[in-house]
């Protein structure tokens, strides 16, 4: 009975100790958890997630797969397709620009582009970057480059008088490359490397130039590019799904980077690597219109206010990338989130993985979309 008793407590014992031990041990990351409940929920092959606070990387993780035929995972460097995140990039040019005295905000188009409409003489880059202009969005797929783009747009009425509403439309962003190319006297993608990618070690970031010849697509190669996806739910099957850019268009959308390459470039916000701050808070301040109103768009950015915190941001895709940027608190907090699934539910995923990292912020379960 004694050693029956004396092997009951040490078995009790042991069980107690081993209770303890797995209390000791560290939970499973809460980020990590829940980006692969909304993978799988959402059918999402592969992610990436970047948290950075106060110029320092708080995180920095992928999950899953860059490539569902050759089972290749993603990894730091693999090339996401960030859809209308490059606006926020673009806009990071636009102010280095400004800052270099080479384009300002309050002039006219006209100032830098040549045979303007008489209705587009009085729209100014500021109203352009702020999605103000008015001006109809183009058919993007029999667009053949920015001098077609811009007849066609010339010859439809503007939906309303440049700076009297603001409307999300990304051909804006088409004129805006265009004027960025004067001024610069090189392509988009030759400035945005020269005076954003380079300086910030965005090495990853690269362009596609994907032209549909015919029954032929070409395109350059995209260094560790992850293909983009959509579910089938009818045949219940993943298929590639991947939007093809104009490249007059590429500082609306287009870019292809890592989740190295946008954890750099939010260091270098921090930092003040190529923007001053004085500039940041121009490009993320809301814009005004011209009856004296703030609207919700900075210059390619949007603004809110989120549970009480006064936010910027922008998704792409809808959900091939999200970035939001917390601006009150000591340090501004960015989180980033990219993946490779194009599908239904709205851009929460950013301010999801936020709800980890903000004390008391309050989270509305976004991973029960559907």
């Amino acid at each position: 009975m004694k050693t029956a008793s004396l092997l009951r407590l040490l078995g009790s014992t042991l069980l107690l100790i081993g209770s303890l031990s797995a209390l000791a041990k560290p939970r499973p990351d809460s980020v990590d958890v829940f980006m692969q409940r909304v993978m799988q929920r959402h059918h999402i092959p592969g992610a990436a997630v970047a948290v950075v606070r106060g110029g320092k990387v708080i995180k920095q993780q992928t999950y899953g797969l860059a490539h569902l035929g050759w089972q290749a995972p993603v990894t730091p460097q693999t090339a996401f397709q960030i859809a209308s995140v490059a606006k926020p990039l673009t806009s990071t040019l636009l102010g280095v620009l400004v800052q270099e005295g080479k384009l300002k905000l309050e002039a006219p188009i006209g100032t830098y582009l040549d045979s303007i409409p008489a209705a587009w003489q009085s729209l100014t880059v500021r109203e352009l970057a702020a999605h103000q202009s008015g001006i109809k969005l183009v058919p993007l797929e029999t667009t053949r480059d920015f001098r077609h783009a811009r007849q066609q747009a010339a010859l439809l009425p503007l939906d309303f008088e440049p700076g009297s509403k603001e409307f999300y439309v990304s051909s804006d962003y088409g004129l805006l490359q265009a004027i960025i190319e004067r001024v610069t006297g090189l392509s988009y993608e030759q400035a945005l490397r020269q005076k954003v990618l380079q300086p910030l070690g965005m090495k990853n970031a690269q362009f596609s130039y994907t032209t549909d010849e015919g029954l032929f697509r070409k395109n350059d190669i995209v260094a560790q590019a992850s293909q983009v996806y959509s579910w089938d739910k009818t045949t219940q099957q993943y298929r590639s799904h991947e939007m093809r850019y104009p490249a007059w268009y590429y500082a609306a959308g287009g870019v292809f980077a890592s989740i190295q390459d946008m954890t750099n470039w939010a260091l270098g916000l921090d930092k003040a690597t190529v923007l001053q701050p004085a500039t940041m808070a121009t490009l993320w301040a809301p814009a005004e219109l011209r009856n004296h109103t703030k609207g919700e768009f900075g210059l390619g950015w949007t603004t809110e206010t989120y549970h009480g915190h006064p936010i910027v941001g922008h998704s792409g895709g809808p959900t091939l990338a999200d970035v939001i940027r917390f601006l009150d608190g000591p340090e501004p907090l960015t989180i980033i989130v990219l993946t490779n699934a194009r599908t239904g539910f709205p851009p929460y995923l950013a301010k999801a993985v936020a709800h980890y990292f903000v004390p008391k912020l309050l989270q509305d379960r976004p991973e029960n979309y559907q």
